[in-house]
Order: C-alpha cells, then sequence, then structure tokens
C-alpha cells in the first residue's frame, strides 16, 4: 500500500504550499513570536502616534509619562501589555489609573502584525524570505496606518497628512526593491513579459492609486447626495480630516494592493458604515470600517493567491506527470489484488 501511494506523495511534495507543512515547528514557533513582539512594540509607538500628532507634539520628547502626575514612566513599566498588568492598570507613583486602551491598543496590534505576517507566509508558499519579509512591511504597512487613523477618529481629532507619509514611502519604495512582495491581484491585466517584473509593479501601483482616487471621489459624491451620511466627521473636524478620510485613504489602498482591490475594500466599507446604527457610528469611524474590510480582503486574497494562483501556476505543466503517477497507481493496486 505505501507503494502504491509514493507517485501521489512525489507530487504532491512538489507543490509551493507543501514548504508549509514542511517547515519544522521551531521555525514556525518563532516567526509567531517574533511577529507578536514586534506588533506590541509597534502598538506601545501607535498609542504616542495617536495623542500626540494631532497635538503637533514630539514623538519622542518628552518621555513618555503619567498624565495624572506627571512622573516618567520607568522603561521596565512600559513592556507592552505586561507593564500595565504588572502595574494592575495603575501608575506606579501616584496610583492614578492607567487607561485600559494601551494594552488593548498594543495586543490589537500585535494580532494584527502576526496575522498579516502568517497571511503572507501563505501567500509565498511557506517561504520565509526576503520578499516575505517586504510583504509582510507593505501589509502590515497599510493595515496599521488605518489603525492608527481610526484612533485618531475615535479620539475625535483631525487626521495629519504626515500620518500617511511612512506607508506611503513604503507602499512606493519596497515593491520596487522587491518586486515579488506585490500582491498578485494588484498585478491583474499587467504583462510582466512586455513591461518586466518592476515596470509591472510600477504600473499597478499608478493604475490603483488613480482607481482609489476616482472611487473616493465617486464614494464621497454619492455620500454627499444621500440623505444619510455614514462618517461624517464632526464639526469640530476640519475638512483637511474629510480629505484624508475620503481621498488619501482609497488611494492608498489602491497603492498598495491595486485596482481590483479598491473596487471591493471601498464599496464595502461605505456599505458597512451606511448600515451601522447612528448612535454607534463613533465607534466604527471610516478609518475602522477600512481596516476591518482590508483585514478580510487580505485573508480572501491570500488565500487565493497561496492555493488558488501559485498552484495553478505549478500544476499547469505537470498535468502529463499527475495523469502517469494516477496511472501507476491504479497498475499498482492491479497487481496487488
Amino acid at each position: 500500500m505505501a507503494a502504491c501511494r509514493t507517485p501521489y506523495l512525489l507530487f504532491v511534495d512538489q507543490l509551493p504550499n507543501s514548504r508549509i507543512g514542511a517547515m519544522q515547528w521551531q521555525e514556525l514557533v518563532f516567526i509567531v513570536v517574533a511577529l507578536s513582539i514586534l506588533g506590541a512594540c509597534i502598538g506601545s509607538f501607535l498609542n504616542v502616534v495617536a495623542y500626540r500628532l494631532p497635538r503637533s507634539m514630539s514623538l519622542s520628547r518628552p518621555p513618555s509619562q503619567c498624565p495624572a502626575c506627571g512622573h516618567a514612566i520607568r522603561w521596565s513599566d512600559n513592556v507592552p501589555v505586561l507593564g500595565w498588568l504588572r502595574l494592575r492598570g495603575r501608575c506606579r507613583d501616584c496610583s492614578a489609573p492607567i487607561a485600559a486602551r494601551y494594552p488593548m491598543v498594543e495586543a490589537t496590534t500585535a494580532l494584527i502584525v502576526l496575522i498579516v505576517g502568517m497571511l503572507a507566509l501563505l501567500s509565498r508558499g511557506g517561504s520565509a524570505d526576503t520578499a516575505w519579509i517586504a510583504r509582510t512591511a507593505c501589509d502590515a504597512a497599510l493595515c496599521l496606518t488605518l489603525l492608527s487613523v481610526a484612533l485618531i477618529q475615535w479620539d475625535g481629532n483631525y487626521i495629519p497628512g504626515r500620518l500617511l507619509l511612512p506607508a506611503l514611502v513604503i507602499g512606493l519604495v519596497v515593491p520596487l526593491v522587491w518586486p515579488e512582495s506585490k500582491p498578485r491581484l494588484a498585478l491583474t491585466g499587467m504583462s510582466e513579459v512586455r513591461w518586466g517584473p518592476r515596470g509591472a509593479v510600477v504600473n499597478a501601483t499608478v493604475l490603483g492609486a488613480a482607481y482609489g482616487l476616482l472611487v473616493a471621489a465617486l464614494a464621497q459624491w454619492l455620500r454627499r447626495s444621500a440623505r444619510g451620511k455614514p462618517f461624517g466627521p464632526p464639526r469640530s473636524q476640519p475638512e483637511q480630516t474629510s480629505r484624508i478620510e475620503w481621498y488619501a485613504l482609497p488611494t492608498l489602498i489602491g497603492l498598495f494592493w491595486g485596482w481590483p482591490a479598491v473596487l471591493v475594500i471601498i464599496p464595502v466599507a461605505v456599505a458597512l458604515g451606511a448600515l451601522v446604527p447612528r448612535a454607534l457610528r463613533r465607534a466604527m469611524p471610516l478609518g475602522a470600517a477600512l481596516l476591518v474590510v482590508a483585514m478580510l480582503y487580505l485573508a480572501i486574497a491570500s488565500a487565493y493567491e497561496g492555493f488558488g494562483s501559485a498552484s495553478a501556476s505549478q500544476l499547469s505543466p505537470r498535468h502529463d506527470a499527475l495523469a502517469v503517477a494516477i496511472a501507476a497507481d491504479r497498475s499498482m493496486g492491479r497487481e496487488q489484488e
């Protein structure tokens, strides 16, 4: 019976996703722990960004301090999530309560980075190479930018334009250096044979950003024409916030993930906001809706790329080998009978 299964095993071992199963559990544990720690540290920084950036404060000075007594928080107490738990949510010096939002943001960011990294690993067929790191960095930059926007919107503050600069630089530079980091769906309609890998990436980036801007303009027009205005910013917020919400974010999504992502994420996010009751819309600002839909889109696109596109591209030249394997299996079964 073992001999009968040999042709199948030899064939399956050549599939790109077989590397995921072949990965040692120590490697997988290391990747999970590393992504979680990195994400928690980034989440600690996002807490600072969400509070200080709208107030035009420095991100590095003064160091983190208790809002009640003003004492600087010790480095040992500033460990993401664990520091807050060890202090039981209170300042070491004055015992004033520290908001639970800080560890929640850190844990959420750690979860997002972990999910993004594992989805990138899936889309890369289990290959934790340089292109996987680049893909993870790009996807995480976009998702964490949306998270930062959601946090600032939750506080009722305006969204500074410079918040988007890091993601803009990453989305433009990284795919040019590592074209493999660009999602395959983003390259839909782009001929790598005609333009080359980097040329296809440039065309996909420009086309995706243009689609994002066009769809954003259409959504803004529909929003203004509709009687109900989902995601409408409070009157206290300047018009700059509305422009960044409705134009910059969809353009950024198209720049990273291409025009297919724009045509899926933006309409679904707007529809999600329209379905949310008016009393709960503060809890579901545009940034949060875009983040939720973007994560779902990323999961589906990564699964398609990992199990669909990659397998199809590998299977197509091996149809004859598969037929030979099946025929050999059947012949072995007849011989045993």
